[in-house]
């Protein structure tokens, strides 16, 4: 099964708050969305049940290739988006680091996400994220951490946060943008 990775500097930002209510994760969902040019976003909180959550965008959307790089990438490597990036309607780029789906953490351990381009290319997939991490990081678990690369002459780190598997998709199904819950 495919580990999640995030880099050192990602969970840096993580743990200083960034997600400090699921409203604040829930704004990151959003950003992700304005980044992909969605005109609309929807939230499902479920209520008055609240036991589900979904987001759904009429953005670009991304392909399964480019999840799976983000996935196994390392989430919060700088090199995935380029600074040049233009946006339509002349918005300015929100995100930076890629750490925005691991906002979804803050309020659920595990979710679903679809996503189709606007040329019909898309993908479905379960990502599960670990419990309990702090305590095997505390110990440097050699399962969760790992040096990766060097950045600026300094080895660079990446933790194991989690695991996804892609399922079964029917592009019929999903209009173009971004759908996830959990």
């Amino acid at each position: 099964m495919p580990q999640i990775k995030v880099h050192e500097k990602a969970l840096a930002h993580l743990s200083r708050g960034l997600y400090r209510s699921p409203a604040s994760a829930l704004r990151e969902l959003v950003s992700n969305a304005w980044d992909a040019n969605a005109q609309v976003v929807r939230i499902d909180t479920n209520y008055p049940n609240f036991y589900q959550l979904s987001i759904e965008d009429n953005g670009d959307g991304f392909t399964r290739d480019e999840f799976q790089e983000l996935m196994e990438g390392g989430i919060g490597n700088s090199q995935k988006r380029p600074l040049n990036r233009r946006l339509s309607y002349g918005r300015p780029v929100i995100g930076r680091l890629g750490i925005g789906m691991l906002g979804i953490a803050q309020v659920c351990g595990g979710f679903t996400i679809a996503s189709k381009t606007r040329n019909g290319e898309g993908f479905r997939a379960r990502v599960r994220l670990y419990d309990f991490i702090k305590e095997r990081l505390d110990k440097n678990d050699p399962e969760l951490v790992e040096v990766s690369s060097e950045l600026n002459g300094e080895p660079a780190k990446e933790v194991h946060v989690g695991v996804y598997d892609f399922e079964e998709y029917d592009p019929a199904v999903l209009k173009h943008g971004t759908h996830s819950g959990g």
